[in-house]
C-alpha cells in the first residue's frame, strides 16, 4: 500500500478542513500531538484489549493537541487494524475520507484493503468506485504523479482480487468492476491502471514458476527416496543370503544357531506388529479428526454464507462474518497441520513394513537352512501371511498416485491466491512515515 506521506494530507486548515482545495498545504508539524503518537504505537501495535484502551487514551491527547487534523484519525485507524479490529477500523477509516475530498487518499485505500481482506467485497468494490471517481476528478488540485500512482495502485488491486476470487458470480462482479472505472479514469490516467495490472500478472507468473518448481523438487526427492528404501531392502536381502554360508554346521549346532536365530526374528516381527498396529490406529484417528473438522468448516461456510446474504448488514453480522472468517483461517491451518500429521504417519507406517519385510526374508532364508541342515520341517507362522498381505497393500499404496500435495506445495498454491499477496497494508511503514509528518519518530529498539 502507498504510505501516508506520498499521497495524504495535501491541506490541513487551522480553521477547519475544506470540501475542494485552491492549493495543496504542507502537513503542519506538530510535535506534541506526534509524542502522543508515539505513545499510542507504543501501547497499540501490542496485541491485547489493555494495550487498545491506552492506545484510546493518547489518541484522544493527540486529538486534543491538533483538533481537526485527520492525520490523527487514520493513525488510530491503523492501531485498530493491528488489534484486528476490523469493523471498528472501518468506521475510523470512513470518519477520515469524509472529511476532506483531497487529505485522505491513504485512508480510502486503508478502508478499500479492510473491506476486502474482509471479503465484503460489496462495499469493497463500492468504495474503490468512488476513490477512482475521487483521483479521477479534475476539479482537484492534485498533482498528476500522485494520480498514477494512485490508479497504479487501483489497478494492483483489480489484478489481485483476480486471482483471489472463486466464485463465477465475484468474477462477473469484477468485469463489471473493471470496466467501469477504466471509463472512469479515462486515457490519462489508463496506462497508471493497466501499469498496477500488469505488475500483479508478473509477480503471480513468477509465484506460479515457484510453485512448479517446488512441486518438480517434492516430487524428486519422494523418488529419490522410495529408490533409497528399494535399495535397502535388497541390501538386506544380500546380506541374508550372505549368512547362508554360516550356516553350515553340524546338525546340532545348526539346530541351536538356527532356534535362536527364528527366536530374534519372531521377536522383531512381535515387535514391527506393535508398531504397525499402533500407526494404523494413529491414522484412523488423525482421519476422524480431518472428518470432524471438514464438517466444521463446511457449517462456518453455511453460517458465513447465510450471513453475507442477509438484507440487513449491521455490525452484528459483520462481526460474525469476522468472526467465521478467522475460525475458518485456524480451520484451514489445523487442516495442514492434520495432513502433515497424516503423511508421516503413513511414512512411518510404510518404513514399518518395509523393515517387517526385510526381516520375514531373513526368517525365510533361516527357515530354509534350518530345513535342509536338521531335517526337519518348521511351520510357517501364520503371522507371516500377515505381513506378506499387508506389504502388498503396503506396496500398492506406494504404487498409486500420491492425493495429497507435500504441504509446502499447498502453502504456495495458497499464495498465490491469496490477495495480501499482492496488495498488503504495511502497518509499521504508515506508521512511520505519518510520524515524520509531525516532526518525531519511534524510538530505536536496543
Amino acid at each position: 500500500m502507498r504510505s501516508i506521506l506520498g499521497i495524504m494530507l495535501v491541506a490541513t486548515l487551522a480553521g477547519g478542513l475544506l470540501a475542494t482545495a485552491t492549493e495543496p498545504a504542507i502537513p503542519e508539524v506538530n510535535s506534541i500531538a506526534g509524542e502522543h503518537l508515539v505513545e499510542m504505537f507504543k501501547v497499540g501495535f501490542d496485541p491485547g484489549p489493555d494495550h487498545l484502551k491506552q492506545a484510546r487514551r493518547k489518541y484522544d491527547a493527540a486529538r486534543e493537541a491538533a483538533k481537526g487534523d485527520p492525520r490523527i484519525d487514520y493513525a488510530f485507524g491503523l492501531v485498530l487494524v493491528k488489534q484486528m479490529r476490523n469493523q471498528e477500523a472501518v468506521l475510523q477509516f470512513q470518519a477520515v475520507t469524509r472529511q476532506s475530498r483531497t487529505e485522505c487518499w491513504p485512508a480510502w485505500q486503508a478502508l478499500i484493503w479492510v473491506h476486502l481482506i474482509s471479503k465484503d467485497y460489496v462495499a469493497g468494490h463500492e468504495r474503490l468506485k468512488d476513490y477512482v471517481r475521487l483521483i479521477a476528478d479534475p476539479q482537484l488540485t492534485v498533482d498528476q504523479d500522485e494520480r498514477q500512482q494512485a490508479a497504479e495502485w487501483i489497478g494492483q488491486v483489480v489484478a489481485a482480487l483476480k486471482k483471489s476470487v472463486n466464485t463465477v458470480k465475484q468474477r462477473e462482479a469484477l468485469v463489471r468492476l473493471d470496466e467501469s472505472m477504466q471509463e472512469i479514469l479515462g486515457p490519462n490516467l489508463q496506462s497508471s491502471f493497466e501499469r498496477g495490472k500488469q505488475g500483479v500478472q508478473t509477480l503471480n507468473s513468477v509465484m506460479e514458476e515457484d510453485v512448479q518448481q517446488t512441486r518438480e523438487a517434492a516430487q524428486a526427492k519422494s523418488q529419490k527416496e522410495r529408490a533409497e528404501k528399494e535399495a535397502q531392502v535388497a541390501k538386506d536381502l544380500e546380506a541374508s543370503a550372505e549368512k547362508r554360508e554360516v550356516l553350515k554346521k553340524s546338525a546340532e549346532d545348526g539346530k541351536k544357531y538356527f532356534d535362536e536365530q527364528l527366536a530374534a526374528f519372531d521377536k522383531q516381527l512381535t515387535r514391527l506388529e506393535r508398531d504397525y498396529d499402533f500407526l494404523q490406529k494413529r491414522a484412523l484417528s488423525i482421519s476422524t479428526s480431518q472428518l470432524q473438522l471438514n464438517a466444521e468448516f463446511a457449517l462456518l461456510e453455511k453460517q458465513t454464507n447465510n450471513t453475507n446474504n442477509t438484507n440487513s448488514r449491521n455490525s452484528r453480522s459483520a462481526g460474525l462474518t469476522q468472526a467465521y472468517q478467522q475460525r475458518k483461517a485456524v480451520l484451514e491451518v489445523q487442516q495442514v497441520k492434520y495432513q502433515v500429521e497424516l503423511d508421516q504417519t503413513m511414512v512411518a507406517a510404510v518404513a514399518v513394513s518395509q523393515k517387517a519385510q526385510a526381516v520375514a526374508g531373513q526368517r525365510v532364508a533361516t527357515v530354509k537352512q534350518y530345513e535342509r541342515a536338521t531335517g526337519q520341517l518348521v511351520q510357517q507362522d501364520s503371522k507371516l501371511d500377515q505381513w506378506q498381505d499387508r506389504l502388498k497393500k503396503d506396496g500398492d499404496k506406494l504404487k498409486a498416485p500420491a492425493k495429497n500435495k507435500p504441504a509446502v506445495v499447498t502453502t504456495k498454491i495458497q499464495q498465490t491466491r491469496s490477495f495480501r499477496t499482492y496488495v498488503d497494508l504495511d502497518l509499521a511503514l504508515e506508521r512511520d512515515r505519518l510520524l515524520d509528518s509531525f516532526g518525531v519518530a519511534m524510538p530505536e529498539k536496543p
